[in-house]
């Protein structure tokens, strides 16, 4: 018997998370498919989305007919695909013990629960699924879009190197954008590399992968394809050549900078006092009371101070600039 939202009294318990009476229904009738309701929630549905891993359980090992699909006509999961959005690994361990060909179900993009652990960045997951042999078909199966869970891997950019590395990924797959996995992989070197090593090394974690055609163990390193290096090293050029031009242009300043304050602290404005009979002979004019320009002390002791201070900064970016220039060559 079902109520006006085509609920069971099995509905009901799970969803109030009361498992004895669960257990009990379950125990009195394990012949009945107790169906989903009208808003298309199963039993495993409900039980996965509270967390309910007993009343799963035991809805497994008693009903001989469960149902694992989920949701709408047009836009439905199945109870597999919710526990790999959630990275619950222990539900979905249960599930594949109870029904190992719950694996291959798609939800309404035709996506199986390598694809969906991927969107969600369920490394856990998609890690466990890897090591599992029952899974292996999922990991070059397409999407509506025609994406395999590589694809997803490449653009999304949280990549996975279980994933990568798996034999029986093909990096060479075409989406319904006509863009393989090794394209967008590339794509994504290119803008973590371009400026960085020499040559365009990539991170550590994509300088690897296994080599299908090679022996156990052997690998191959991820190249850039002639024309991708190219532009990339154009782009870089271009960069570098800007960065020299600037470079330069603060180098010229702050060497013009240097010599006027340095010039001007051995020569003073005014020059020195050279009357021989004065009592200031040999002092700076600047010092003088009597002069029309600057005449105060504390406006002299002013200009030497900044007249350091500016000395000082201009040599300590010209001695940065040669250190640097130096620690360049070397990488």
């Amino acid at each position: 018997m079902t109520d006006a939202s085509g609920d069971t009294a099995l509905h009901k318990a799970v969803r109030s998370q009361h498992l004895d009476v669960v257990k009990l229904l379950v125990k009195e009738d394990s012949e009945f498919e107790f169906p989903p309701n009208h808003a298309q929630d199963t039993l495993l549905y409900l039980a996965d989305e509270s967390g309910l891993h007993d009343a799963l359980t035991n809805i497994l090992e008693c009903c001989k007919k469960p149902t694992y699909t989920a949701g709408s006509e047009n836009d439905w999961t199945t109870t597999i695909h919710i526990a790999a959005s959630e990275g619950d690994v222990n539900m979905i361990n249960e599930l594949l013990n109870h029904s190992p060909d719950c694996r291959d179900l798609l939800n309404s993009n035709n996506q199986n629960t390598l694809h969906v652990a991927v969107l969600n960045n369920q490394d856990e997951v998609v890690r466990f699924l890897l090591d599992s042999d029952k899974c292996d078909s999922l990991v070059d199966e397409p999407d509506s879009d025609g994406n395999t869970p590589l694809h997803l891997v490449a653009a999304s950019g949280n990549h996975v190197p279980e994933l990568i590395n798996n034999p029986r990924a093909k990096k060479m797959s075409v989406n319904k954008e006509i863009r393989t996995e090794k394209e967008k992989l590339v794509e994504d070197l290119c803008s973590i590399g371009r400026f960085g090593k020499h040559d365009f090394e990539v991170k550590r974690k994509y300088e690897y992968m296994h080599n299908p055609n090679g022996e156990t163990g052997t690998v191959v390193q991820i190249r850039l394809t002639e024309e991708d290096e190219d532009k990339a090293k154009k782009a870089y050029q271009t960069k570098i050549e800007s960065i020299m031009k600037i470079a330069q242009i603060h180098i010229v300043v702050s060497t013009l900078i240097m010599t006027v304050t340095f010039a001007a602290g051995i020569t003073l404005p005014g020059g020195f006092e050279s009357y021989p009979n004065s009592p200031n002979q040999g002092m700076a004019i600047l010092t003088r009371k009597t002069t029309a320009i600057l005449t105060r002390k504390t406006t002299f002791r002013a200009f030497v101070v900044f007249d350091a201070i500016a000395f000082t900064c201009s040599a300590i970016l010209i001695f940065i600039y040669f250190i640097m220039a130096n620690i360049s060559t070397q990488l």
